[in-house]
């Protein structure tokens, strides 16, 4: 085979070609990002039929804007229920010193007060003038021509310490007084020697070594005279003084002593000096 030719020369211009479609773009998403991020659009269709989808950041907060003007008064709203009554009530009441401030605390609520009152005492007033003079007496019992009919006493300054319980202990009384119409038989005792109305006295001085009521009482023929006797309830070692006369009728013959009794096992020593004294006085 032979060797090519040389290239030939260049075809004349083709013709035109026909009209192509028009392109088309439609909007398809728009969604809000949040503030700061990036905005993006995206074709989510074809170069020749776009559809875009936007991705828009939302805007930063903007600064508060002035305050609006103030609004028209609102119509008048309906009338509430009414309320419940208020109550006061008394609560203490305390007597202060005089010249002190006087003061009321509500110790309660407003509307359920309870006030106490604190109220200072009056100064002493002066003393009122003196009452009138009462009523005269009526007249005692004429006396004897010639003074006591009969009298005698017993004493003691010995200081005896009496053990006492609830039977009844004699009292020692070894001292005796000048004596008219009685005798001092038996020991520690006075025996009368006629009838008659007799004022009997008794005093005696006890300080028990442990507490207890301890009652004295003077003894005719070895009973008790009653409204006679006289009782202390004392606290141990506490020094107390029974006295106690009284007027009682007597037969020739009867016997008068002073007898001590106490609610339990009790020492009483007499006090010193004249401890105890009982004295029979014959009155008609």
């Amino acid at each position: 085979m032979g060797a090519a030719g040389a290239t030939g020369p260049t075809g004349l211009t083709g013709p035109t070609g026909p009209t192509g479609a028009a392109a088309t773009i439609t909007v398809g998403s728009v969604t809000t990002a949040q503030p700061g991020t990036q905005a993006t659009v995206t074709n989510t269709g074809t170069p020749a039929a776009a559809v875009l989808d936007f991705t828009i950041p939302q805007g930063a907060t903007g600064a508060a804007g002035a305050a609006g003007a103030t609004g028209a008064t609102g119509a008048t709203g309906p009338t509430g229920a009414a309320g419940a009554a208020a109550t006061v009530t008394v609560g203490t009441v305390t007597t202060a010193q005089p010249g002190t401030q006087a003061t009321v605390t509500n110790t309660g609520t407003p509307a359920a007060a309870v006030l106490d009152f604190t109220i200072p005492q009056g100064a002493t007033g002066a003393a009122g003038a003196a009452g009138a003079t009462g009523a005269t007496g009526a007249t005692g019992p004429t006396g004897a021509a010639n003074g006591l009919n009969a009298y005698g006493g017993l004493y003691t300054t010995a200081a005896p310490s009496l053990s006492l319980s609830t039977t009844a202990q004699q009292v020692t009384l070894g001292d005796t007084m000048p004596e008219t119409g009685v005798t001092y038989t038996p020991a520690n005792s006075i025996t009368v020697t006629d009838t008659g109305l007799y004022d009997i006295f008794y005093s005696i001085t006890l300080t028990p070594d442990t507490a207890d009521t301890i009652t004295v009482s003077p003894r005719v023929n070895n009973t008790d005279v009653t409204g006679a006797s006289s009782v202390h309830t004392l606290d141990a070692d506490e020094e107390s003084t029974f006295t106690k006369s009284t007027l009682v009728s007597l037969n020739a013959g009867d016997v008068v002593d002073l007898a001590v009794t106490a609610t339990q096992a009790v020492t009483a020593p007499v006090s010193s000096g004249t401890g105890a004294v009982l004295v029979v006085k014959r009155l008609d």
